[in-house]
């Protein structure tokens, strides 16, 4: 559609006021279905309101300014406040210089490539803001690369229109009009004192890169995580620092929840589409992550994870699968064997624990089997062969790592002595280091136990499974967790069934040892799973 030049010049003064205008009308996200009126025009009116004066370059009169939106995910905080609003902001201010920031400078760079693809695609967009906009940007800016590109400009700067950086990708020498942090904060990097601190740090090193001559300010848009992340510093320090701040939950005034299209959250519709508050809160792994990135209200630290009531007990009269109950008639499950190793098996610290796990097609986890103590390497092979012979799992967990990399290799030596294959599944599981520590698989089982959709057998030997339950501390090394460790193997790792479960085929010996030793055996269910299987 070409546009007159009246046109033009007023669709590009109402575009540079009107946030809600610029992303529906000029971009053309109103016909997407993800913006929504009720939730985004407040938000989109807010946006506005932080601003400064239209004009070249930014005044000098307000100086280091910092705004921060804080909105539940998937609910287009980075849509509007982040692509829509920079773009915006190059139309009010021409010659702005730009830093798009992330925890990783490739994210950043994604990021930053909606921004991009606006101003090579958007004809609506080339026709108001000629002035700022090539034809083929492609072939006619000086800098068009995926981490740094180039508009039009009347005065010739240093630094790029946009330019993508990270806390250990800060630019040298370099001064920016906007800073804007999108997501800095993560669910990986929020989990420890170190992680969140970087953050906080990565935040302050930007403002000794905005200009000093004049006005420049911070961006901040992301999604709440833990009570001391860096959201809730600014948020704490806001009648100091001045900052602007705007919290958004997925919750609308009238108690009833925003009609999201990811989620369809209790509206009517097809059934395999629609999804509960309950549901969501189970998906998302409990109560935690629900009031932190949805609500953005982090529970406080301290606030027990689990609660004794929401342990399901049952009566367990099997000793192997052929004869094994389920607690919840008319679901499919499958069984898994998780094992978590104690190296120091001689000592009365952590305990080796052997455990059997039904899992249903609905996610409910049924433990059937453990054998926890302070083996021998002897008896802890023994252990899995009983597990393995008695239930049949699809799937036996066990970490590689050091020691345990040698018992991989005392089960595999097993196996070729009894002729019982042994459906062994090596895990990777990364550490805290890679935002996989213990206690984040664990506290992947909240949604699960908040659900009661946690099955444990109301006998003795069991006793301490609902006690590690009840015990454990996210914020601190709980003093044994090694049940609720094996839980969170078959949660995390194993598949649900599809349908009604039929008995596994017989064990077969048809692999020999080497098969082991020179890698080359079948890898289909790490392709389902995305770990490492080992069957022989």
């Amino acid at each position: 559609m070409k546009l007159s030049p009246k046109a033009r010049l007023d669709a590009r003064r109402r575009a540079q006021d009107d946030l809600w205008f610029l992303a529906t009308e000029i971009l053309g996200w109103g016909d997407l279905g993800f913006l929504d009126e009720r939730l985004h025009k407040p938000l989109c009116r807010w946006i506005e309101q932080s601003d400064v004066p239209a004009g070249p370059g930014l005044p000098t009169e307000s100086v280091n300014k910092t705004r921060m939106l804080l909105f539940p995910r998937y609910h287009g905080k980075t849509t509007l406040f982040t692509v829509a609003d920079d773009i915006r902001l190059q139309l009010r201010h021409p010659g702005l210089c730009i830093a798009i920031g992330h925890d990783t400078v490739s994210e950043a760079a994604t990021l930053m490539s909606q921004i991009k693809s606006a101003f090579e695609e958007c004809d609506l967009l080339k026709q108001i803001a000629p002035d700022i906009c090539f034809e083929n940007p492609q072939k006619q800016s000086a800098v068009w690369t995926k981490s740094e590109f180039l508009l039009k400009r009347k005065v010739a700067y240093r630094v790029s229109s946009f330019v993508a950086v990270a806390p250990d990708a800060m630019p040298t020498g370099l001064h920016f009009d906007v800073w804007n942090w999108d997501d800095l904060v993560t669910w990986e990097n929020s989990r420890t004192h170190t992680q969140r601190q970087r953050c906080k740090d990565a935040f302050d090193l930007a403002k000794p890169f905005l200009p000093a001559t004049r006005m420049g300010y911070r961006k901040v848009a992301g999604t709440r995580w833990h009570m001391d992340d860096l959201y809730g510093h600014i948020e704490r320090q806001q009648k100091v620092s001045g900052a602007d701040v705007y919290v958004g939950s997925m919750i609308a005034p009238d108690g009833q929840p925003w009609l999201n299209k990811k989620f369809c959250i209790d509206v009517a519709g097809p059934t395999d589409k629609r999804i509960t508050l309950a549901k969501l809160m189970e998906d998302m792994g409990g109560s935690a992550k629900f009031h932190a990135c949805m609500m953005n209200n982090p529970l406080p630290e301290g606030t027990a994870a689990f609660q004794r009531d929401d342990v399901q007990l049952y009566r367990l009269n099997a000793v192997e699968r052929k004869d094994w109950a389920p607690p919840v008639l008319g679901l499919a499950w499958e069984f898994f064997t998780a094992v978590d190793l104690n190296t120091q098996s001689h000592t009365a610290g952590d305990f080796a624990v052997v455990m059997t796990v039904a899992k249903s097609n609905q996610g409910h986890l049924a433990v059937v089997d453990v054998s926890r103590g302070h083996p021998t390497r002897l008896q802890l092979v023994e252990w899995v062969e009983r597990h393995n012979l008695a239930w049949q799992p699809r799937a036996i967990f066990v970490e590689v790592v050091a020691y345990q990399k040698t018992f991989v290799g005392d089960l595999a030596a097993a196996q070729v002595k009894s002729g019982d294959r042994m459906p062994v599944t090596q895990v990777n599981r990364g550490g805290a280091r890679t935002g996989n520590s213990k206690n984040d698989r664990i506290m992947s089982l909240q949604g699960v136990v908040e659900m009661r959709k946690l099955w444990v057998p109301d006998a003795d030997r069991f006793a301490f499974l609902v006690e590690e339950v009840v015990e454990f501390a996210a914020e601190s090394d709980s003093r044994h967790d090694d049940g609720l460790d094996c839980l969170a193997d078959v949660h995390m790792l194993g598949r649900k069934p599809d349908g009604p479960v039929t008995k596994s085929e017989p064990h077969s010996n048809d692999r020999l040892l080497t098969d082991w030793f020179m890698n080359t055996i079948p890898r289909s269910l790490a392709e389902e799973e995305g770990v490492e299987r080992i069957e022989w």
